[in-house]
């Protein structure tokens, strides 16, 4: 049987909290950070920027950065959640970093689109510039523009803290986020690292990515609302996660405590369509059924599904189905974090497994927000609008990513972080 791998610190930058006071307090109020925002030339979209709490978390994060890498995170902030997600994952979990061998230590921190603003920075630059370009200008236009791949945030984050492990990326449009944490997991069981930081990161607020989601149909023109009789779409948003992932064996040996356990993984293509999903649902049901096996479930087992529920007709009609073809009825709790945060992209998964994590701990499970007339087709127990009060132990995440990646990851709480209410 093979080693099985544990998340001993969380560190999130969200739209409702990037501390878990902030996130606890602002999902039990039932919060959505959703609002309509100005963007170039005057265009308005529906948008979830981070909380406010962001400035006070980020305080010191690009210190060691050289001045090139803390204009990549000023041009587009996605580096630089990614970098504060990292430093709070890393704290939390206790660990002595400064004992470990840094060529034992793997970052798979994602993103999907890069770090996009870089390069339009560039383009700009060079359309602003063109022949007349200086020597130093020329190279600035280079330097922006190989800032741009999405592994630009596993590189500054290894740069940053000195690891000398495998520094990945895995694009894998909304399944970014799973992708990427199991990938980890296996550089941890296959013994190339001893530690491994895990995660996603996107900075979406930008038009042409608004505009290019906008032209396909797929935002909504009000409010996003998950499973909703009347849903017409997402929103965007932008954040990141990153996990501590570590053996077993060893967390146990330091004395760590261990916030979750991965039970159980898979990861399919459906072969499909660019945009759109298989509304056969056949390549999700295998990759749910496969995890099951892995985590050596039952399907009954499960107590509380995050769907990707990004508010699409299509995408929440064909998850509603899987799930009630599974799981039966009444089924696992379910519900979706897209209508308070809005859809992160490459962030989502990473984002949503962390919030899902933080909650839990909490004994609190999250509601789709705005979900107060569920589409009367789907047959799945969605969590009440107020979230519920539970002390769930087994949870399974789902994203079904635009070009057919399909990420499914099971966790089983461990030890958890107790927690008091007034």
């Amino acid at each position: 049987m093979s080693e099985s791998i544990v998340i001993t610190g969380v560190g999130v930058v969200s739209p409702i909290g990037c501390t878990r006071d902030s996130i606890c307090s602002n999902l039990r109020a039932n919060l959505s950070a959703i609002r309509p925002r100005n963007f170039e030339c005057g265009t308005q979209f529906l948008f979830a920027n981070v909380a406010d709490d962001f400035e006070a978390v980020s305080a010191g994060a690009m210190d060691r950065l050289s001045q090139l890498e803390q204009e990549v995170a000023t041009v587009d902030n996605g580096l630089l959640f990614g970098l504060t997600a990292a430093r709070t994952a890393m704290r939390e979990s206790g660990l002595d970093f400064a004992s470990v061998d840094p060529t034992r230590v793997g970052v798979v921190v994602s993103a999907s689109k890069g770090q996009f603003r870089t390069l339009i920075y560039s383009i700009e630059m060079h359309e602003r510039l063109g022949d007349k370009a200086t020597p130093a200008e020329q190279r600035k236009m280079a330097e922006m523009y190989l800032s741009y791949p999405g592994n630009t945030a596993s590189r500054v984050i290894s740069k940053q803290f000195q690891f000398c492990g495998p520094m990945l990326n895995y694009p894998s449009a909304c399944a970014t986020g799973i992708f990427s944490t199991i990938q980890a997991a296996e550089l941890l069981r296959t013994g190339v690292v001893d530690v491994a930081l895990a995660g996603s990161s996107e900075s979406t607020g930008n038009v042409m990515v608004l505009a290019g989601f906008q032209n396909m149909g797929a935002l909504s023109a009000s409010q996003p609302r998950p499973f909703h009789a009347k849903r017409d779409g997402f929103a965007a948003g932008e954040g990141a996660a990153v996990l501590v992932l570590e053996r077993e064996s060893d967390a146990r040996a330091r004395g760590a405590r261990i916030i979750a356990r991965i039970a159980g993984s898979d990861v399919r293509g459906d072969a499909y369509h660019l945009t759109g999903v298989d509304t056969r649902g056949e390549s999700v049901e295998y990759a749910i059924r496969m995890t099951l096996k892995k985590a050596g479930w039952a399907p009954a087992d499960v107590q509380y599904i995050n769907a990707h529920g990004t508010g699409t007709q299509l995408n929440d009609a064909t998850e509603a189905e899987v799930i009630s073809r599974i799981f039966g009825q009444p089924g696992p709790l379910v519900s979706s974090l897209k209508s308070r945060i809005g859809h992160l992209l490459g962030g989502s998964a990473s984002v949503e497994i962390a919030l899902t994590l933080v909650a839990l701990d909490d004994g609190f499970v999250p509601s789709t927000h705005g979900l107060d007339e569920p589409d009367p087709s789907f047959r799945v127990s969605f969590v009440p609008e107020d979230g519920a009060e539970a002390d769930l132990q087994r949870f399974m995440k789902f994203s079904l990513g635009f070009g057919g990646h399909i990420g499914v990851i099971a966790f089983e709480r461990v030890d958890g972080f107790a927690r008091e209410h007034p």
